[in-house]
């Protein structure tokens, strides 16, 4: 097995931004560096939490920034999920 080296990609570097679809009905977060997508995070009415990533050919994470990052997506993701699950919201469950 080879390993390579990249260089880092520091999380205060990464731009976010909102997306939401109909189709499936989700929320996210598209997490880019410098215009080029590395990961969404998306999450459903339901609350399952799902990733994926994109390539940024010779770039890689630390795995703490990396969690970090997506900690702090997923609650604000969670956030914006309450938001849309409360009474009168999009996603309640009786409207």
């Amino acid at each position: 097995m080879t390993t390579s080296r990249y260089d880092r990609i520091a999380a205060a570097a990464l731009t976010a931004v909102y997306v939401s679809s109909n189709e499936p009905d989700t929320i996210g977060v598209e997490l880019m560096h410098e215009g080029k997508t590395l990961f969404d995070l998306c999450v459903g009415a339901d609350g399952e939490t799902t990733i994926m990533f994109d390539r940024v050919a010779g770039m890689e994470f630390v795995l703490s920034d990396l969690l970090r990052v997506v900690d702090r997506y997923k609650g604000e993701l969670d956030q914006w999920r309450a938001g849309l699950a409360a009474p009168g919201g999009i996603w309640a469950a009786e409207q």
